[in-house]
């Protein structure tokens, strides 16, 4: 069946309403390890490990639970070879996102747009209409992922000519979607939410994106948060702070040695690095554990608490503020965590 190039849909909480006919439901979570049951002994300075990963998950899901219904206008933008069943997956966990950070930034209506590696210069197309900053051509992109990995799954999010909030997402036409790119749809939109505050390190910016994507992508098939580990490992290949080539066991093994001043000397350099060095630094695996942390001890509100208060001032002094630390205390605490999750992510 051959989708329309674009649909106007109203996400709700309770069921996905395209045009005026269709309804599919969307299943209610269940939060099996409880709001913050048997996670009361976590403190920054007793991260037990997985617990604090699960605790995380945790108050991601609670909040779904605990976030009032609603509806949002979503323009999905469909290319020629994007299959309905990719639709309608994309539409359940991007309305997950919504309705858990609603309480913080709840769009009059955004943009989805989603092209195959068939849909190259479609997408192209696309991103000339709707405008928005990318780093390269979506075909010459797609040439490369595939080249290098035989799949398309990268995705970007970014504002219209506008002003207005769109991302920007490629799946396989020749597959259904893996269990690892579940975690795409919220991550681009909480990058949206990122882009309504302030300015962000590479390790917060990206890091926290991939921490949420995973813990909403992921909470059906892993609650306990295990599953991110293996998300994170997979990101970490170009992890080559010297310039030394190719290691894709060099990340976990510097982990595993890790002391505080390493520890220090990562996260300050993703203070300052761009996108690009800030891969070579694994900015979506330490950034995610570090977001795991911070929302396992301390919970998801405390967290939006701390990107809310960058809209008035820098991101130092809000997580300063926000969690009585500043950032060197927190990346020295964090030692014992990244060595743990070294152990764990050693398994893949």
């Amino acid at each position: 069946m051959k989708l329309p190039t674009r649909v106007l849909v109203v996400l709700t909480t309770m069921a996905l309403v395209s045009g005026c006919s269709s309804t599919s439901t969307v299943p209610e979570a269940e939060n099996p390890l409880g709001s913050q049951e048997g996670f009361e002994n976590l403190s920054i300075d007793n991260l037990e490990y997985p617990l604090t990963g699960a605790a995380a998950f945790a108050s991601v899901n609670q909040k779904l639970l605990d976030s009032p219904d609603l509806s949002v206008n979503v323009e999905f933008v469909i290319g020629p070879n994007v299959s309905e069943a990719e639709v309608a997956l994309e539409k359940v966990l991007v309305s997950k996102a919504v309705r858990i950070f609603s309480e913080w930034y709840l769009p009059e209506s955004f943009t989805v747009v989603m092209f195959s590696e068939k849909d190259g210069e479609w997408a192209d197309q696309k991103l000339d209409e709707y405008g928005g900053s990318y780093f390269s051509t979506i075909s010459k992109e797609i040439e490369n992922w595939v080249s290098n990995s035989g799949t398309c799954g990268f995705a970007f999010a970014t504002k219209t000519k506008e002003g207005a909030p769109i991302y920007f997402g490629c799946t396989d036409s020749f597959r259904e979607r893996e269990w690892i790119n579940r975690q795409t749809p919220p991550h681009e939109y909480f990058h949206l939410v990122q882009y309504q505050y302030g300015e962000y390190p590479q390790w917060l910016l990206e890091g926290s994106a991939a921490f949420f994507g995973a813990a909403v992508g992921y909470y059906d098939i892993s609650p306990d948060g295990l599953r991110s580990k293996e998300f994170f490992r997979g990101t970490s290949g170009n992890f080559d702070p010297e310039n030394e080539g190719p290691d894709y066991n060099r990340f976990v093994n510097h982990l595993r040695t890790l002391t505080e001043s390493d520890s220090l000397k990562m996260f300050g350099d993703l203070e300052t690095f761009d996108w690009q060095n800030g891969d070579r630094l694994s900015h979506y695996a330490l950034g995610g554990l570090a977001t795991e942390v911070l929302v396992g001890v301390w919970g998801i509100d405390k967290y939006m608490e701390m990107v809310v208060g960058t809209k008035e001032d820098s991101w130092t002094s809000s997580f300063q503020s926000t969690y009585g630390l500043t950032p060197d205390e927190f990346y020295a605490k964090l030692v014992p965590y990244l060595k743990a999750a070294a152990k764990e992510m050693d398994l893949w």
